[in-house]
């Protein structure tokens, strides 16, 4: 008897193990591709700015890198892939394709998830700045005006009507466990400068 009952109990612990290892295992999956993915992203920016044009970082990938962003303040600096789809924010930000707003606003939204890449907008400060480099090298300086929580339910994403204006928007609330609500933070920043190229990355 004394034999079952060990036997059972080094089952219960194999079981229970198994189910750590897989739980453990899809907590890091996600960060860990993010991670890995943007040193595939480095060698296709590199390429692009180079002259090549939608390069695919991995071949059945279905975006390109477009821009590359840097938060000097915050030490951070990310290549930002075409299409702010599913397939896209698994792996960098994304920048929306169509512009949604008149030309004359020159609105650019670039969207990531709040657990991986776009984490670090918590700690963004009025005044920050933000630099946006596009395929032909050329950057565009920012400087963050505003943050808000905007319900993307009841209302759309606008940027002041003058002016030059990326926004970065993610997820909230940033320790939510479910990240399918309508709530979206959002960080407004506005070109220090004209751009120098038009569209502005849009």
């Amino acid at each position: 008897m004394r034999f079952l009952t060990d036997k059972v109990l080094k089952r219960i612990l194999f079981v229970l193990s198994i189910i750590a290892v897989y739980f453990l295992a899809s907590a890091f999956y996600i960060p860990v591709k993010a991670v890995i993915a943007q040193y595939l992203l480095q060698s296709a920016w590199q390429s692009t700015l180079a002259g090549d044009s939608q390069v695919k970082p991995w071949p059945w990938a279905d975006t390109w890198p477009v821009a590359r962003l840097r938060l000097p303040e915050l030490d951070v600096e990310q290549i930002v892939l075409a299409g702010d789809q599913g397939s896209s924010l698994a792996f960098a930000p994304g920048q929306r394709v169509h512009r949604f707003t008149d030309k004359a606003t020159g609105l650019t939204m670039i969207s990531a998830h709040r657990d991986t890449h776009f984490r670090f907008l918590r700690n963004v400060k009025l005044g920050h700045k933000i630099e946006l480099e596009n395929e032909f090298g050329e950057v565009n300086t920012y400087q963050v005006e505003d943050m808000q929580i905007i319900d993307s339910g009841k209302m759309g994403i606008r940027a002041p009507e003058q002016g030059h204006w990326l926004t970065l928007v993610t997820c909230y609330p940033f320790n939510a466990i479910d990240n399918s609500g309508p709530l979206r933070y959002v960080v407004f920043a506005e070109a220090l400068k004209q751009c120098t190229y038009d569209p502005c990355l849009s």
